[in-house]
């Protein structure tokens, strides 16, 4: 009996950082103790380019989204979670999204 199926179409191997973007900006709704507790409750190493290596394979996966699918947002709450922050850099941008 046919149990189940595996889809590998999204299938790929990369920085593990590229799922965290969707995660935390979609799943956690930006919520930075919830990102806390995931990267506790896996060990995940964190050192001081952890937010910018976040938003990079944040915007990379974000376009391939949108090569592959012709749709999808990662950053549709983005707005909202900026609301009040002064953002003159890309690495200003990385800290108050993803900033630890």
């Amino acid at each position: 009996h046919l149990s189940g199926i595996i889809d590998w179409g999204d299938a790929m191997g990369a920085d593990p950082h590229v799922e965290l973007g969707k995660i935390h900006l979609d799943v956690f709704e930006g919520d930075k103790r919830l990102l806390r507790t995931f990267l506790d409750a896996y060990e995940w190493p964190l050192d001081d380019d952890f937010a910018r290596r976040c938003l990079a394979m944040a915007l990379r996966r974000h376009a391939q989204i949108l090569g592959q699918h012709g749709g999808g947002d990662v950053f549709y709450r983005v707005p909202d979670l900026l609301a009040g922050n002064k953002i003159a850099s890309l690495d200003d941008l990385a800290q108050v999204l993803f900033g630890i």
